[in-house]
């Protein structure tokens, strides 16, 4: 996987101009949740390194609930006390955690119904942005539960992006469950997770229009799709994505398709899954799956029609080893050697994309020294160092990843280097600075003062 460390300076500022609120944990409050509690529509609650044992719910606030330095060192632990993380008012994009591992999870209690969202459940209409977060070792637990690492239900429209979803258990979905909603999720890892009966990594019922791109789904398990399971008339698209080594003792290694669902693959690596790497299953209406640009062992023999449905094998597919840069090591991005490699539509590479998922992983090739001030006003100075020459861009986003600011690439010789940027006539708001550097990414916080 790519080495690298997400760079985020934040800037605090509301839409009049005043500074936004920023509450820190545990200086200011000695709880996430009362950090939350505290906090007003704007605001954010910055958390310090270390372990809280806590069930927290966003209560509808539009707030960013950011880790000062990232999900490795800033934990969340729901103590086998239910969901771990709970987002079911209604919550819009601007609702954003960003920086956690959430584990430990059993899920959220229905009452009569089954358990769902083992570590995080969102639901009743409630799309906020989940970044950068490891969701690990959680369990919704009981019979026909849903979402071991979490569950989006309920017509939700979660933005997922820059996570790791691993060693989580349900009855379906044992990484990621998704019901009657449209998710986008993209540059995520889903491993070593394990549904009972459906979909091991990820499973999807009744689901139209989400967007699924640039994931890596591995080492998965369960009765029926033990990597990706469509269920009962989903209509979904993927592209970028990258199954192997998944497995199921029925049916649908890879993917399973079940009763008039229909999926669209481009760009895409179906590659040691057990012994087929997709499977049609007939349960009263007939799925199609349609591949393009792909790359699938065995090409059309390497899915098993059953009578169920309709293989749509269109151009671009490949039927060859995908050369993977370190599978022992989990590293699964396509090497150098690879037929992968600017085989897809337009050129571009199949499979999931090592150099896209970087915000969890650290930097080995520069190494950021210093923001001063901090807090500042009117100006940042950012010092960092080149291990080795790389083209080099330091950029400034806004919290829904909009693009305000780019220095542009450039090549920079191995050295120490300073540069500064002020916020002039940009609105007032939270902003992300990323400084990129080859294939590598770092990350720090600091805050605008007005």
């Amino acid at each position: 996987m790519g080495r690298c460390l997400r760079f985020i300076c934040f800037l605090m500022l509301t839409a009049t101009g005043m500074s936004a609120a920023v509450i820190r944990i545990p200086a200011d409050l000695e709880t996430i949740q009362s950090g939350i509690e505290a906090a007003e529509d704007g605001d954010t609650v910055l958390v310090a390194p270390g372990t809280y044992y806590e069930n927290i719910e966003l209560q509808g606030r539009a707030v960013c609930l950011l880790s000062e330095s990232g999900a490795e060192s800033t934990i969340i632990d729901g103590g086998s006390k239910g969901e771990v993380i709970l987002i079911h008012r209604g919550e819009k994009r601007d609702s954003v955690i960003d920086g956690f591992t959430v584990c430990n999870g059993t899920g959220y209690d229905q009452g009569t119904a089954p358990r769902i969202g083992g570590g995080i459940t969102c639901r009743n209409m409630s799309s906020p942005t989940l970044r950068n977060l490891i969701i690990r070792n959680n369990t919704a637990l009981g019979i026909n539960s849903t979402g071991g690492g979490i569950i989006i239900s309920m017509l939700s429209s979660v933005l997922m992006e820059h996570c790791i979803v691993e060693n989580n258990n349900s009855f379906a979905g044992g990484g990621i469950g998704v019901y009657y909603s449209a998710p986008v999720i993209r540059d995520v890892v889903i491993r070593n997770n394990s549904g009972s009966e459906l979909g091991g990594g990820l499973y999807i019922q009744e689901s139209k229009e989400g967007e699924f791109e640039n994931l890596l789904i591995h080492g998965n398990s369960a009765k029926y799709g033990g990597g990706i399971m469509l269920y009962s008339r989903c209509e979904s698209v993927f592209n970028g994505l990258t199954l192997t080594q998944n497995s199921s003792s029925v049916s649908g290694n890879g993917m399973g398709l079940y009763n008039g669902s229909v999926a669209e693959v481009t760009n895409s690596i179906f590659w040691d899954n057990a012994s087929k790497e997709a499977a049609l299953i007939f349960g009263g209406a007939l799925n199609t799956l349609s591949i393009c640009h792909s790359d699938l062992k065995g090409a059309e023999t390497g899915v098993a029609l059953n009578a169920a449905g309709t293989l749509n094998w269109n151009e671009g597919n490949i039927n060859a080893d995908p050369l993977f840069a370190d599978p022992a090591n989990g590293d699964f991005s396509i090497s150098e050697a690879s037929p992968c490699l600017g085989s897809g539509e337009e050129g571009c590479n199949m499979g999931y994309s090592a150099e896209t998922v970087t915000s969890l992983m650290r930097a080995e090739t520069f190494q950021l020294l210093k923001t001063w001030p901090n807090p500042f006003n009117p100006v940042l100075q950012l010092t960092f160092r080149l291990d080795e020459g790389a083209e080099t861009e330091w950029r400034i986003l806004d919290l829904l990843g909009r693009r305000v600011y780019s220095s542009g690439r450039v090549y920079l010789e191995k050295g120490e280097y300073s540069r500064s940027w002020s916020p002039a006539d940009h609105c007032s708001g939270v902003y992300i600075v990323q400084l990129i550097s080859g294939k590598s990414m770092s990350m720090e916080k600091v805050t605008y003062l007005k």
